[in-house]
């Protein structure tokens, strides 16, 4: 136990660090378990509100925290007083260790050649500069290297045992990257110390105890592969866009629940097939997945049990939305992009209207980028819009039909699409012409580039029938929804024995099967 004023110094000569008190040890957020007022562990009290490091003429600063080497996460608290994780380990402080790690071995191969013949002389000589090599790299390169800069004092300059540790560190982690990166050993075969090293910047693991994930953290993270975050409550927008290496993903429940996904939180994952956010998740931002192609569901843990299925939020056949408190589908967030893929996707390329019964809602661009999907059946959904750039670039995208409540097309909803057929069964839906139906490198008529032999099928009078036989609109075109024709096909011991067309509302001919039989 450290009682109180343990580091406390006097007005004349009190110092102190540049950016405050960091302690360093295992990130262990263990609560009191008998009735003192002081925080269980040093993480604890790091991470209270109150225990700043404020010496009498230091300025009011909160105590950072750092887990020991090679774990490397820095932790600070956020202006909510949550434990926020604002330093990992990562690829580029790797390449950089081992860039100085090679300028100071003639001092350590001097040092140990002094040791071998005895000379105490040389050795003090060759530790002098091996110190002073370690100085400069710490004041020019620490904070962009591996190792943490705890061994490395401005006020009292460095001890050989603060050297020796600090450059061991260097070596381990210069060792590691050598090993794996270089020379392209398995992970398996290296020292477990390297191995270490290496598992920290591929697979980081985030302690419990930590809360948030600081912006842009992780964002561009080329290296990293795996994550396992034991209590984020939080991760921002962006976050993980461009880990292109990254493949699962493993969020547990944290101690508050409601957890927060920010939009594009894992845009252009690229290899990313396993993700796996809390029961409790109470907020997804928009296209969370967008461009992370190979993903083909997300599952959700309450920290025992994973389903495809949360509190509030689910992922049925690659449509992740979001629920109604009876657990009926209210809102689509986003359709994976996987969805109807034929090589490496899943399930059918048609949304039937079984699966979006009762959506009443649809986030802005939540179909974006599907390029396998072909048909989309929102007849049963009660959805009064189509939101903007709902379908853009769903370049397969041929047939919608939509409901009776939808009253607008938002623009450029089905922007870059294949689209030929739009059942629209409100008569006064607002269609939006002339920028629903836009495409790239369509055909140009008044400043528009419209999508090609789109066919409306709705009813007399309706605004349908006013959009596709208006002149202003060459490409779009008016079928009354009564004049659909209907193929049915007639199947005995599982052979067709017959097809006929049918006309919509009109019964089929059973003289062909009559006479058959």
């Amino acid at each position: 136990m450290l009682g109180q004023g343990s580091f406390k110094t006097d007005g004349s000569n009190s110092v102190y660090l540049d950016g405050g008190l960091r302690f360093f040890g295992d990130v262990d957020p263990q609560p009191n378990t008998d009735q003192s007022s002081y925080p269980k562990t040093p993480y604890s009290y790091a991470m209270t509100a109150g225990n700043n490091y404020n010496g009498l003429s230091a300025p009011l600063d909160d105590i950072n925290y750092c887990s020991e080497f090679p774990t490397n996460l820095e932790v600070e608290r956020a202006e909510d007083g949550a434990p926020t994780l604002v330093s990992v380990p990562n690829y580029d402080r790797l390449v950089e260790t081992y860039n100085q790690y090679t300028t100071i071995q003639p001092y350590v191969e001097a040092m140990e050649n002094a040791t071998v013949s005895g000379n105490s002389a040389d050795y003090i000589v060759a530790f002098n500069g091996f110190r002073d090599k370690l100085s400069e790299i710490m004041s020019d390169h620490g904070a962009d290297m591996y190792p943490l800069s705890r061994y490395f004092s401005t006020e009292q300059g460095m001890n050989e045992d603060y050297a020796h540790s600090f450059f061991n560190e260097m070596r381990v982690a210069a060792n590691a990257y050598k090993r794996y990166y270089l020379d392209g050993e398995s992970i398996d075969v290296l020292k477990e110390e390297e191995r270490n090293v290496i598992k920290a910047i591929l697979e980081p693991e985030i302690s419990e105890g930590i809360e948030y994930l600081s912006d842009g953290l992780f964002t561009g993270n080329d290296k990293v592969e795996k994550i396992t975050m034991h209590s984020i409550n939080k991760i921002p927008d962006h976050e993980f866009e461009n880990c292109t290496a990254l493949q699962s993903v493993q969020m547990n429940p944290s101690a508050a629940g409601n957890e927060y996904i920010g939009e594009n939180a894992f845009k252009n994952c690229d290899s990313l097939v396993s993700v796996v956010f809390p029961s409790t998740t109470g907020t997804i931002g928009n296209l969370p997945f967008i461009d992370s192609e190979k993903l083909t569901t997300v599952s959700f843990t309450n920290g025992s049990d994973t389903s495809d299925t949360g509190n509030t939020f689910a992922c049925k056949e690659g449509l992740l939305q979001e629920l109604n408190s009876d657990g009926t589908g209210k809102e689509i967030i986003e359709c994976l992009q996987s969805r109807g893929d034929p090589l490496n996707g899943f399930g059918s390329s048609a949304i039937e209207a079984a699966e979006l019964e009762g959506i009443s809602s649809i986030r802005r661009n939540a179909f974006e980028g599907c390029r396998d999907i072909t048909e989309v059946d929102l007849s049963t959904s009660t959805v009064s819009n189509i939101p903007e750039q709902g379908f853009l670039n769903a370049s397969s995208l041929f047939q919608v039909s939509l409901p009776e409540t939808c009253n607008y097309l938002g623009s450029e909803c089905f922007k870059n699409t294949a689209i030929g057929i739009v059942q629209v069964r409100n008569p006064q839906c607002d269609l939006n012409a002339r920028s629903a139906f836009t495409d790239d490198n369509g055909r140009e008529y008044d400043g528009v580039k419209y999508l090609n032999n789109v066919m409306l099928e709705g009813y007399p009078n309706s605004t349908a029938q006013s959009v596709g036989d208006n002149p202003s609109y060459p490409t779009i075109h008016f079928r009354s929804m009564d004049d659909r024709k209907w193929k049915v096909t007639y199947i005995c011991d599982n052979q067709t024995i017959y097809e006929e067309n049918v006309t919509h509302g009109s019964p089929a001919s059973f003289n062909y099967v009559i006479n058959y039989l």
